[in-house]
């Protein structure tokens, strides 16, 4: 997520780096019986900037593998991805507008105050952000999906962060993808395969397949320490 933002958005690397000092002097302070608040206006300002992003990054990667989307034939069921922000009870509860973001996250800092204070770590913020993934809407992917359709899902999520860079920044992403047909059975190969060419973008994906269904592209092989391009 945090490579897919920093691609998004230009000063997110930069903002994540400084947000991470911040929490490291937050936990010194708090680890020394000093008072954190020097740095509570700064973390929210930053880690509320951060948040937005993610949740448009989240947002933005639910509509490419949505109904529709030419990726949905690549996941076995439907799939949602949900921002879990760090101290709050309830993903929903954030807001969407910047300042009250900001406001919303100042407020979680006062009501977690007492307990950083005790267990001397901040309790608040994208440094514990977590991302669910569920499928059919409510099962988790480890109870539903065998290897090869979790397989299938992992590719659909990383081609689908391309087609939102493509959407947002309006370049074409090039794909590196090792042992892209490992643990698929020959249905998956094939749609995997037809995927992959009808994104129209550059990717090189390797195989140890002697074989390549429904494959349109160049094929390359490495035979003895040799390449040799196919026709």
């Amino acid at each position: 997520m945090d490579k897919l933002c920093s691609m998004l958005f230009i000063p997110y690397a930069k903002r994540l780096s400084d947000y991470k000092r911040l929490v490291h002097h937050r936990i010194k302070l708090l680890r020394a019986g000093k008072s954190p608040d020097i740095t509570s206006h700064l973390i929210s300002s930053i880690g509320s900037w951060i948040w937005s992003a993610r949740v448009f990054s989240v947002k933005m990667l639910n509509d490419s593998i949505s109904f529709g989307s030419p990726l949905r034939s690549l996941a076995p069921f439907p799939l949602r991805l949900k921002l879990k922000p760090g101290g709050m009870e309830n993903s929903e509860d954030l807001p969407v507008e910047a300042n009250e973001m900001k406001a919303k996250f100042t407020e979680r800092l006062e009501y977690y105050s007492a307990k950083e204070s005790k267990v001397k770590i901040p309790l608040v913020g994208p440094h514990r952000d977590d991302i669910s993934i569920n499928v059919n809407y409510n099962d988790l992917p480890s109870a539903v999906l065998s290897r090869g359709q979790k397989r299938r899902t992992v590719i659909s999520l990383i081609l689908a962060s391309g087609r939102v860079m493509e959407s947002k920044r309006g370049r074409k992403p090039l794909f590196l993808l090792d042992e892209v047909f490992s643990e698929l059975d020959e249905d998956g190969k094939r749609i995997v395969a037809g995927v992959l060419y009808d994104t129209g973008w550059q990717i090189f994906a390797t195989s140890a397949e002697s074989t390549f269904l429904n494959w349109q592209g160049e094929v390359m092989r490495v035979e003895s320490g040799e390449l040799r391009v196919e026709s």
